[in-house]
Formats: structure tokens, sequence, C-alpha cells
């Protein structure tokens, strides 16, 4: 499927996830208010820390074993031994997941929440845990077969589902309603992608339970230690700079940066979710340079206008959008970003490039990357917010991604750059 029309039926997909995600983060706004909010992305970042042990940081790499496969034309033993890996990765990381719950859940509530009344809340999210993880491979497997509309399909159910949880479970139980809700979700979402997997061939047991190998294992531990360093550097950047806004500045200063994060990545799923559908199996497909040129080509070209448009439209109507989104409670949010809208545009462009790391598994360098530009982040926000003030919380974001970018580019455009670092097959 060609980028054009994968970026028509995504496109279609994202509209609704995006107001079933404006309605999840409206529901939580008027319930529990910018200082409730604030504690809501404290407790995603905690289980973004703790995702580190799911099948989220193997995506990549079943994406692109199962690419290969779909461009041999047939299902290949390599391909089958990685899904079988992951699968046994799954049901080691549930028994860690569920220690950890079980021994600190306790400890987690009170350093993170600042009550010990949340203690139990982290013990629903091991329960749910193995369907999580095996829904992110049933969703990393469809990616890389192409299926656009079923993953659309399977990514619209979970928003919904996500939706339907919290209201019913906010209305019920307040904050701790909210935190189950967005603790099980997404294990209550692989029923309906199983659903839609069941019916193809590939979709049988054997395919995911029996021997595996070592070069699998080998092969996915290069992906899961890319996602690793992002799953822990960006939710920990968070949680510090969370706390720094408390501590400065009040819980309602983190509670409108959480809000403007929110919001961010709302609208830039129009974008990143043509990058994750499209880009990622089609790099891992691609073996010379003049392929690659020619992809990044009409990927600019086709997401950088309507990047522009969509950060146009939510600058000069952004007083509009926070009140919708949110509630008066949040109007200062709008004050705060310009910066961010100018940070999002070159954090698309620079993505469109660091899809190609992950895609080839060029390791060193996007761990390299990773970590030197989240603590750069991180130092250039306190380093503005306590000498501007709270006002310039996304300067440094900006700047960053400005940095970044460039850094980017000069790598891939210098001759013997990463233009050049093609691999051929699925272990290489």
């Amino acid at each position: 499927m060609g980028l054009f029309k994968s970026s028509i039926i995504s496109g279609l997909g994202v509209v609704v996830r995006l107001l079933a995600q404006l309605g999840l983060n409206k529901v939580l706004a008027v319930y529990l208010g910018p200082a409730g909010f604030a504690l809501v992305g404290q407790y995603q970042s905690i289980l973004q820390i703790l995702s580190v042990f799911s099948t989220n940081t193997l995506g990549s790499g079943i994406v692109k074993t199962t690419a290969e496969s779909d461009k041999e034309g047939s299902l290949q033993q390599a391909t089958i031994d990685v899904w079988r890996a992951s699968v046994a990765y799954s049901l080691a990381s549930m028994v860690i997941v569920g220690l950890l719950a079980f021994f600190y859940g306790d400890s987690i509530s009170k350093a993170f929440l600042g009550s010990a009344e949340f203690s139990k809340v982290p013990l629903f999210f091991a329960a749910s845990f193995i369907f999580f993880c095996l829904n992110n491979i049933l969703i990393s497997i469809l990616n890389g077969f192409g299926k656009v509309t079923l993953i659309m399909f399977s990514n619209i159910s979970g928003s919904i589902i996500a939706l339907l949880l919290v209201y019913v479970l906010v209305t019920k139980w307040n904050l701790f309603g909210a935190l189950v809700a967005l603790s099980i979700y997404q294990g209550v979402w692989f029923f309906v992608t199983i659903c839609l997997c069941i019916r193809y061939k590939w979709c049988e047991l054997q395919n995911f339970f029996g021997n595996t190998s070592i070069k699998a294992l080998k092969f996915l531990s290069g992906f899961m230690l890319m996602s690793l360093i992002t799953a822990i550097c960006v939710p920990i950047a968070q949680l510090y700079l969370r706390n720094l806004f408390i501590n400065e500045f009040s819980a309602e200063s983190a509670g409108y940066w959480e809000a403007m994060q929110k919001l961010s990545i709302a609208y830039l799923s129009l974008i990143t979710t043509v990058l994750a559908i499209y880009f990622l199996p089609k790099y891992a497909k691609i073996s010379n340079s003049k392929e690659l040129k020619f992809e990044l080509k009409n990927g600019y070209l086709l997401v950088v206008p309507s990047l522009i448009v969509i950060l146009v439209i939510v600058y000069f109507l952004r007083d509009y959008i926070v009140s919708i989104v949110y509630s008066t409670d949040f109007s200062r949010v709008g004050d705060l970003l310009l910066y961010q809208l100018i940070g999002d545009f070159f954090k698309i462009c620079s993505w469109l490039l660091s899809y190609y790391l992950v895609a080839k598994a060029q390791i060193k360098a996007f761990i390299s990357l990773e970590l030197f530009f989240t603590i750069f982040y991180v130092v250039l926000t306190e380093f503005f917010v306590k000498l501007l003030g709270f006002e310039y919380v996304a300067l440094g974001y900006m700047l960053n991604y400005i940095f970044y970018f460039t850094l980017l580019f000069l790598l891939f455009s210098k001759k013997g750059g990463y233009f050049n670092k093609l691999d051929r097959g699925v272990y290489e």
C-alpha cells in the first residue's frame, strides 16, 4: 500500500482516535482538575517505566521480521522464531511486573502519587499485563504485513475502550477509578485485536508457542535495548520535570504542562500514526540508498505541509481548543503553546530520519542520540524556567528538537553516512 493511501486510511482512524482521546482528556480535566490531571500524568509515566518489561520494546523487531517475510511472499522460520521469542519474553515479564506490583505497590504510590491509598492500582496493571503484551505483538505483526485498515480498527477500538473505562470508573471512584482504567484498558483491547487477527492463517498457536532460537532472542535484544532507553528516559525526564514544576511553582502549573503535552500528542497523532504504520515496515524492506532517498523525499513532501497546516490551526485556535478539550481552568495552557508547536515541527522532521535508525537496527547511534538529547532537554527546560519563568517552559523543548534534527540531517547528508548503512536480511 502506497504512502498516500496509507495516510488516508490511517488518517481516518486517527481522527476517530483523536476525538476519543480528547474526550478522555475532557473527562479527566472536568472530574479531576489541573492537580488531579498532573497525578494522572505521574501515573502514566510510571506505567511507561513498567512497560519496559512489555513487548512495546520488541515492536520494531517484530515489524521488521514480519515485513521481510511479507516481502518474500511466505512466512519465514526466522519470523516465527521472533514471534515465539516475543511471547516467551511476555510470559517472563508478566512474572516480574506481578512481583514488582505486589511487593512495591505501596512504595510506588507514596513516592509518585503522594499517598498510599493508590497502592492497589499497580496490581490491576499487573493482572492485565500479559494481554497488554500479546496485543502489542499482534499489532506489530499487522503493521509488518501492512494491514493498515485492521490496525485502524484495532486502534479505534482501543481508544473507545479507554474512554468508556475512564468515564465509568472516574465517575464511580474519582482519581482511583481513573488510574485503574488506565491500568487495564490495553488488556481489554487485546480481545478486540485477536478477533481481527484470528481469521488469518498465520494466527495459529504453533507460530507463537514452541521452540525458538538464540539467534532470534539476540536479534530482538537490539530492538529491546533501543526501546528500553526511550521507555526509561522519557518518563524519567517527565517525572523529574513534573516534580520540578510542582516544587518551583505549583501542582496546577504541572497540570498545565501535562495538559500541553497531552494536547501535543493528540494533534501530532495525525502524523505519527502514518510514520509508524507506513515508514517503519517500508524502511525495513529497503536495500539501497536510492530507494531510501525516494521514500524520505516523498515523506517530507507529504508530512511537512500537512504538519504546518495542523500547527498553524492549533496556534490560532489555541484558546478555543483548550477550553473545549479541557475546561476554563486550563486557560493558561494556550499561553504556553508557541514554543511547543515549533518544537513539534522539528520533532516530526527528525522522526522521519530517526525511524530509519530503528528499522535498520542502528543501535549505537540511536541510543547515543536518545540519551544525549533527553538529558539536554531536561537541562534546557530547567535552565529556562528558572531563568525566565514558567511561561518559557517549552523553550527548552523547541531548542532541543532543533538541535536534534540538525544533527540527524548532518549524519544522513555526509558522504558515507547513514544512507549507506543498509542491511540485507532479518538477522543482519
